[in-house]
């Protein structure tokens, strides 16, 4: 019993502290041309995962004029106001 108990600690450990999962966020534009609206789809799995939540969005939503971009490991700077990525992939089609 005391075994369990152990590995079960270890591992939350592991996936608190070590687990290197990306976590993308895709940001959608509905007008290409104001940067400044935008939805967030939070906690995609794969930049794949992003490019089509996004796609999905901007089709249900009838945004035409709709661009989106996906970012990898991003966090939310409070003084500045914006998300901070590791790593940004624009829709290129469109950017």
């Amino acid at each position: 019993m005391r075994l369990i108990l152990l590995l079960a600690l270890i591992a939350v450990i592991y996936f608190v502290f070590f687990d290197e999962r990306d976590a993308w966020i895709a940001f959608v534009y509905p007008d290409q041309t104001n940067d400044l609206i935008y939805q967030t789809i939070f906690d995609l799995d794969s930049y794949e995962d992003c490019r089509a939540e996004a796609i999905e969005m901007m089709g249900m939503m009838n945004w035409n004029e709709a661009v989106y971009e996906c970012g990898r490991d991003c966090e939310y700077q409070s003084i500045l106001g914006i998300y901070v990525c590791e790593e940004m992939r624009p829709n290129l089609t469109f950017f």
